[in-house]
């Protein structure tokens, strides 16, 4: 059987950076399509018909670039469980060991 070494502590640390990071993310996003949806009307960089209907069909891209960061958050969260997983398996080896 071979042995393999893993850093349980590590991992929970990348986890809680990718969810932070993934928090960031979805701020970012936010103020991204918040901005686009500024354009037409008040900051008027592009102004017009066009304009309105460029900002209107990229208003429904918001949803997919949340989801993307959802993803990534869940990602975080996965690897944050597998690192309690494989402490709790370490554990009751430990245990088991004992006994013998």
């Amino acid at each position: 059987m071979a042995i393999s070494y893993v850093d349980t502590k590590r991992l929970k640390e990348i986890s809680k950076n990718v969810i932070l990071l993934s928090n960031r993310y979805d701020v970012l996003i936010n103020e991204l399509f918040k901005t686009f949806s500024l354009v037409p009307f008040e900051t008027k960089e592009w102004v017009g018909q066009s304009s309105q209907k460029y900002f209107k069909i990229v208003s429904f891209d918001k949803i997919d670039f949340l989801k993307f960061g959802e993803h990534i958050r869940e990602y975080g969260k996965r690897i944050s469980n597998d690192a309690e997983l494989i402490e709790d398996k370490i554990y009751s080896n430990v245990l088991i060991e004992k006994k013998w």
